[in-house]
């Protein structure tokens, strides 16, 4: 009998929250430093695509937050409590440290979760 899988990625996905929730999928939120200010990419509650694009071309300086390690292993792990395996896409690797992170927390709860595929 096939296993039950969780599908996860990151909000570089650029989708849109309806399609992860019309398709019971999960994200992973990215992060953005300007000029000192943290935010939480999520669907741009905290600040707008527009917005980051409007700092950028302000020459801001700007830097990425990739995911972090607990929330990979949240996820990570709920899925493997529930019998699923998981399916992440993920952040390119050449661009972020993401996938690395992830390749971390998926070791983590491999050991609790031997038969989980991740």
């Amino acid at each position: 009998m096939p296993k039950d899988f969780m599908i996860i990625s990151d909000i570089t996905c650029d989708l849109p929250k309806s399609w992860y929730l019309e398709n019971n999928c999960r994200w992973l939120l990215h992060g953005l430093t300007i000029e000192g200010a943290e935010y939480w990419d999520e669907f741009g509650s905290q600040i707008t695509h527009a917005e980051v694009i409007g700092k950028s071309r302000e020459k801001k300086q700007i830097s990425t937050i990739q995911v972090r390690l607990e929330d990979f292993e949240r996820l990570f792990t709920e899925a493997a409590q529930a019998g699923q395996d998981v399916i992440y896409v993920c952040f390119s690797s050449a661009l972020s440290g993401t996938y690395s992170t992830s390749v971390i927390a998926a070791g983590m709860v491999r050991e609790k979760y031997p038969d989980c595929e991740i």
